[in-house]
Parts: structure tokens; C-alpha cells; sequence
């Protein structure tokens, strides 16, 4: 459409566009660059509120594996040094197969535990050369803030990834070979006091 002055004037279309010299130039809706705004912000929530339930979830199994481990290192070794006193001071009462067993079985079960702590150790030792490594990296404070929680956050999920299935085979073959010495033990006492006959001879 022309003005009086012999200019083109635009019109709107019923498509959502204008038209300047009979010529439809094309105009995405506002609200369609609103809704992909809020798309894109509804999904980077929805990001950031799994990011946080994972890193929970980590936290809190992380807190619950390293008291376990403690809580069960302290038993372990308290059962070991018992066990290994009794045995010492009563083998001589035990036939000579079953004090075998009984010290074989221990030591096994020492054995397991001991190798499995080692290898916590190496571990947690390759670790902190990393976290050592972002210390003495000389990054600015907000990469070095970023790194050390990357980092952190890595160790944890490896520590949960690998650590804890090893931790719980290590601590079934401990006790497993712990309870078997322990219980072939204390029978031959019952056999020697109630007058049964003692196992193995």
C-alpha cells in the first residue's frame, strides 16, 4: 500500500508477518522466543537439581561407607588380637590338625584384611597427588575452587565405584574365615569339656 506521497506503507498479515511493496516479510511470534527462553531455563533447572541429588546421594553414601569402614576395622581388629591370645595360650589343649586350622584360618582372614587396607592406602594416596597437583597448579582462585571440588567429587564416585564392592568381598572372606577359626576353636573346648571327642585329630 502507497501514501499519498507515493511511499509504501506496511501492513500486517493475518500470518503473523508484514508486507512492504506487496512483498510478505516474515516476523517469528514474540511469545515463541519467550517459550524457548523458558524451556531452555526449565531444563537447566531440571539439570542443576539432579547435579544436586547425585552430589547428595555421594555425600551421604560417602558419610555411611567411611563410618562402616571404621566402626568395622575396630571390631576386626579387636577379634583378631583375641582370637590369636586365645589361640596361643590354649593350642596346646587342641589336637595338632585342629591348632593348624585354627592358625590357618586367622591367618587368612589377617591376610585379606591387611592386603585390602593396602590397597585402600595406594588408593588414597594417588588421591591426594592429584588434589597435590591442582594445589601447586597456580590457577586462579575461581578454577582452583572449581578443580578442588571436580576433584573431590571424582575421588568420591571412584572411592563409592570401586572401593565399596572390594570393601564388602574383603569383609565376607575376613569374617568368613574369622567365624570358621573361631567356631572350630571354642568346639573342641565343648568336645574337651563334655567329653566328646575333639575334631579334626
Amino acid at each position: 500500500m502507497q501514501n499519498s506521497d507515493g511511499g509504501c506503507i506496511g501492513v500486517m498479515t493475518m500470518g503473523g508477518g508484514f508486507t512492504m511493496g506487496g512483498t510478505v516479510q516474515p516476523q517469528p511470534p514474540a511469545y515463541a522466543a519467550a517459550i524457548g527462553a523458558i524451556l531452555e531455563q526449565q531444563e537447566k533447572k531440571e539439570t542443576d537439581l539432579a547435579k544436586r541429588v547425585l552430589d547428595e546421594r555421594i555425600a551421604i553414601l560417602s558419610a555411611a561407607f567411611d563410618k562402616s569402614v571404621a566402626y568395622n576395622n575396630l571390631i576386626l581388629i579387636g577379634g583378631y588380637a583375641g582370637a590369636f591370645t586365645i589361640w596361643s595360650n590354649t593350642k596346646s589343649l587342641l589336637p595338632a590338625k585342629a591348632a593348624l586350622l585354627v592358625a590357618i584360618f586367622l591367618s587368612i582372614s589377617l591376610c585379606t584384611f591387611v592386603i585390602f587396607e593396602i590397597y585402600k592406602m595406594i588408593v588414597s594416596s594417588r588421591i591426594i597427588l592429584k588434589q597435590r597437583a591442582i594445589i601447586f597448579a597456580n590457577h586462579p582462585p575461581d578454577v582452583f575452587l572449581k578443580e578442588v571440588a571436580a576433584e573431590a567429587q571424582r575421588a568420591k564416585k571412584d572411592w563409592l565405584k570401586w572401593i565399596l564392592p572390594l570393601w564388602v568381598v574383603n569383609l565376607v572372606a575376613a569374617v568368613s574365615f574369622a567365624l570358621a577359626a573361631i567356631s572350630l576353636l571354642f568346639y573342641n573346648f565343648l568336645a574337651s569339656l563334655v567329653g566328646f571327642s575333639q575334631w579334626p585329630i
